[in-house]
């Protein structure tokens, strides 16, 4: 049994290949950046609408190789900060 868990645990882990991702990217990237929708959001539109299942934390791993980071940088707030204030 323990060993049928695991090969169904590995099946899910590694479900889609760099190439299936890489095609639902652009898709990612308007929903996640420019529709601002959540990470949870975002995976159930493609859950339901692409039949694209990915678990969270490979989600936001794929999110952070693709550099699509919602937060801005302490350098960058800091920089707009000043610019404001000369202002």
């Amino acid at each position: 049994e323990s060993s049928t868990l695991s090969a169904r645990q590995r099946r899910v882990k590694n479900r889609h290949s760099p190439e299936e991702w890489e095609h639902q990217k652009a898709l990612i990237e308007r929903l996640y950046l420019d529709e601002d929708k959540t990470v949870e959001e975002t995976m159930r539109y493609l859950k339901d609408e692409k039949n694209f299942v990915a678990g969270e934390r490979k989600f936001k791993m794929q999110l952070k190789d693709w550099g699509f980071d919602k937060n801005i940088k302490s350098s960058v707030m800091q920089l707009m900060l000043a610019k404001s204030t000369k202002r």
